[in-house]
């Protein structure tokens, strides 16, 4: 396990990935800093998926290494939190044995594991709920679980593969809120995959523009805007950026 000196907590060097003939990803650099929110952004097909699951450990690269905290991590599993598109809630068990799972994988026994995590129903917007099941709540309600689960994994870096795509508008704005509150106090470093420019825009600090497949980084936008703002969709700055970024998608096509 090498060590690379670097001040990001997490770093994508020159990653790229094929199989066989078909190059999905090609020669990827990414940095995500301490506390930070950074979003990847790229047309269906581009990779991304695949990106995450180097990221995450689940799959090799073909070129490049993965470092976190300058520790190359390429190939480990289980040094990342990972939560995908679906809320992969066990149907069967109660919320709070679902997000105490990484708890239990970790062989911390049960009593320890459930006080360890009930100061974060509340925060998590799921206070009453440790008892219920998956099918007793909201679609919105699932992704706090999932996230909630996430977070108890590994609260130092976070990926998120579109894990609202399958919200409805409004659910998905409140979660967008939701999850910029919650972030400002746990401090965790996030990286979101999303094809959703208007969510990239609300909830970054820092972009990354992909090119279609094989996917390779074509922009990177640092987001300076008020988040407080109503009615920030609408305002001159925010349809600026989302021009930008539209258009560079655009010319890569």
């Amino acid at each position: 396990m090498s060590i690379y000196q670097s001040n990001d907590i997490l770093e994508v060097k020159s990653v790229s990935k094929s199989f066989k003939d078909l190059e999905v990803i090609k020669d990827v650099n990414i940095a995500l800093r301490e506390k930070e929110f950074v979003s990847i952004i790229g047309p269906s097909g581009c990779g991304k998926s695949t990106l995450f699951n180097i990221i995450s450990g689940l799959m090799n690269p073909c070129e490049g290494m993965v470092f976190l905290e300058n520790t190359d991590i390429t190939g480990l599993s289980g040094r990342i939190s990972y939560m995908q598109q679906k809320d992969l809630l066990l149907p069967w068990k109660s919320i709070i044995d679902n997000v105490t799972l990484p708890l239990k994988i970790k062989g911390i026994d049960k009593a320890k594991r459930n006080e360890q995590v009930k100061n974060y129903f509340e925060l998590f917007g799921l206070s009453g709920f440790e008892d219920s099941y998956p099918s007793q709540l909201s679609g919105g309600m699932k992704q706090r679980a999932s996230l909630m689960r996430a977070y108890m994994f590994s609260n130092q870096v976070m990926l998120l593969d579109e894990p609202f795509a399958g919200l409805d508008e409004i659910t998905k704005t409140k979660m967008h809120k939701w999850l910029l509150e919650i972030n400002e106090k746990l401090k965790t470093s996030c990286l979101l995959i999303t094809h959703d420019v208007n969510e990239a825009i609300f909830l970054s600090d820092r972009i990354y523009v992909l090119s279609e497949r094989p996917g390779r980084i074509i922009k990177e936008l640092k987001i300076d805007i008020d988040k407080n703002l109503e009615n920030l969709e609408t305002t001159v700055e925010f349809n600026s950026i989302k021009r930008k970024i539209i258009g560079f998608m655009e010319e890569f096509q």
